[in-house]
């Protein structure tokens, strides 16, 4: 089986790749997972975490955060002072950012929903019912309608829950209004537009709320004014006489200001006491008269107005900040500190002159491992014949073997394969690497990298590593420049420490970018890094990957980290000991 922990499958690489495709900056260790308007903040996740699916989701979710969020609304919606409407604006604007993710990168889409289905399975995505809270039933309407209607998610159950709690719940005004406003996000383009699209659905709310309480009222009023006290016989046998027998206004008076004192604490009158306690009798089994009563035996505008003072606890958890806890548990459980952010290389100064003059230094060696590499790779390149038993074309100078009944007579052609390797290499100028060291290590890299560069089918870089793990990495040719064309950026100083593992993660990175099918790693040192086990780490994770690697030590050995390595004291040393090592890992024979 296909060992699946490899420095391209490891998480700091991974993440760069999704940084660099997102357009954003993504920063892996540290004891927060979040995202500060400007990068994205990632925990050390162990590679064996079963849900690495999940994180690509997530990161691709919080990139569009960075990339399309407006951070500074955020303080002013939460001086607002109104939870339900922070959280009513962050299932908005989730779905906003989602959908222009997908519409820049229609590949996130798998991503995307690999993280709902998730949420779902875990329960950080829940169904809603009656008897959720008013807050909870409108925010999952909204949520799951939008990720099921207008992002095709799979939480099609879970907005029909939601579809179903609303009319249970609330009114007929707001679930139409509502249905209408949502249909509005499809045009949102801002978190202003999100925010706007928030205040129509509370203002919308407000309204039904005041319908809802003036026809209440009504109806009482109502219901008051048809009140009659069934002892009376004469109001029973009350006709049109009424209206003109005079002395019937007295008993009227008297019966109105009957129902008036009956109403005055707003209870209901002798017919209503009897609903009412039908409807205690049916609650004390559970059960609540539809028709005159809403989820827990509010109506709707009380609904409205639960869901409107709502507080952060009376609202659902959000999914997304619950994943990032999940992610900050698993790497305090079980993460590996020694992986890093992948460091950015930038570009070296360049010096004209001085490149010119390490050029002519190393030219004669330079064009000695020329001449040697490329009459191997010559060599490498020539076809041979051979006799085989079936084909097309005969094979002359082989016809006698008829005589002799063996039928091996026809031509075939072996075709050896051409190197097709990207070499990226790393070389110390850290500061103990000063004097003859750091000259021995520039020359060398500029002699081997010149060298590399005219074998067709190879493409090498150089970076130069020192200072210190935040900053560790300098480019001096990128894979795809030319050597020749980056001289000036060769002369550089020593500086700092032996950031080798921070480096060796930059190069794997800048590997997996290659399109050749071979991958090596030269190091050229002087020996102790900074953090042994972590660089042990990182080259063992190469290893895995396919990446072979090499170490140049430079008046030191370096076997202790690479299987195969030199030690040189002088450029001039290279011919001899480059050639060796290099004939095994540029040739590649068919079997």
């Amino acid at each position: 089986m296909k060992n699946r922990n490899t420095v391209f499958n490891a998480l700091p690489i991974v993440a760069a790749h999704y940084g660099d495709k997102f357009g954003v900056k993504v920063v892996v260790g540290g004891s927060d997972a979040r995202t500060n308007g400007d990068v994205i903040l990632l925990p050390n996740i162990a590679e064996n975490y079963p849900q690495k699916k999940v994180i690509w989701g997530y990161l691709a979710h919080e990139a569009g955060h960075v990339r399309m969020s407006d951070f500074e609304l955020l303080p002013e919606v939460i001086k607002s002072g109104i939870p339900f409407r922070k959280s009513i604006l962050n299932a908005i604007e989730d779905y906003r950012i989602e959908r222009g993710m997908i519409e820049l990168y229609p590949g996130v889409t798998h991503d995307l929903n690999q993280m709902v289905v998730y949420l779902k399975d875990c329960g950080l995505f829940q169904a809603a019912n009656k008897d959720s809270h008013p807050s909870q039933i409108l925010q999952s309407k909204i949520l799951y309608w939008l990720r099921s209607k207008l992002l095709n998610q799979p939480v099609d159950d879970l907005e029909q829950s939601a579809e179903m709690a609303m009319s249970e719940v609330f009114n007929e005004g707001v679930n139409t209004r509502l249905a209408v406003l949502l249909r509005k996000a499809s045009t949102l383009e801002t978190t202003r537009d999100c925010l706007n699209l928030t205040d129509s659905i509370l203002k919308m709310l407000e309204e039904e709320e005041g319908k809802e309480r003036e026809q209440n009222h009504n109806d009482s009023e109502n219901s008051s004014g048809d009140d009659v006290d069934p002892s009376n016989d004469s109001a029973q046998n009350q006709s049109s006489s009424d209206s003109t027998d005079p002395s019937n206004d007295d008993s009227e008076r008297e019966n109105s200001s009957a129902d008036s004192d009956d109403n005055s604490d707003g209870t209901s009158s002798k017919g209503d006491d009897s609903d009412q306690s039908e409807a205690e009798s049916n609650s004390s089994d559970g059960t609540l008269p539809p028709d005159t009563s809403k989820g827990d035996g509010i109506g709707s505008d009380q609904a409205i107005r639960q869901a409107l003072e709502a507080s952060d606890d009376d609202l659902p958890q959000d999914a997304i900040e619950a994943l990032k806890e999940e992610f900050l548990n698993e790497a305090d459980l079980h993460g590996d500190g020694d992986y890093c952010t992948i460091p950015t290389a930038p570009d070296l100064p360049g010096n004209e002159s001085a490149g010119a003059s390490m050029l002519q230094q190393v030219g004669s060696t330079t064009s000695k491992l020329r001449a040697q590499l490329m009459g191997l790779v010559q060599s490498s390149k020539q076809n041979r014949d051979r006799s085989g038993y079936t084909g097309r074309r005969l094979n002359s100078s082989q016809l006698h073997r008829v005589l002799k009944g063996d039928t091996k007579i026809f031509r075939k052609r072996d075709h050896r394969i051409q190197p097709n390797t990207a070499v990226h290499i790393l070389t110390d100028l850290s500061g103990s690497m000063d004097g003859y060291e750091e000259v021995v290590a520039r020359e060398s890299s500029m002699a081997i990298a010149m060298a590399l560069e005219s074998i067709p089918g190879v493409n090498p870089a150089v970076t130069y590593f020192g200072g210190y793990s935040d900053d560790p990495v300098r480019a001096v040719v990128r894979h795809g420049q030319s050597v020749y064309q980056q001289a000036k950026k060769f002369p550089h100083g020593t500086w700092g420490c032996t950031p080798l593992a921070e480096a060796i993660w930059y190069a794997a990175f800048e590997l997996s970018k290659t399109l050749e099918e071979r991958h090596l790693l030269m190091v050229v040192t002087d020996g102790q890094p900074d953090d042994s086990l972590a660089t042990e780490k990182v080259l063992k994770l190469c290893e895995n990957a396919g990446i072979e690697t090499i170490g140049i030590g430079i008046g030191h050995e370096v076997e202790d980290y690479f299987d195969r390595s030199v030690v040189i004291h002088s450029v001039d040393e290279l011919r001899q000991t480059l050639f060796r090592l290099m004939r095994d890992k540029l040739i590649v024979q068919a079997a």
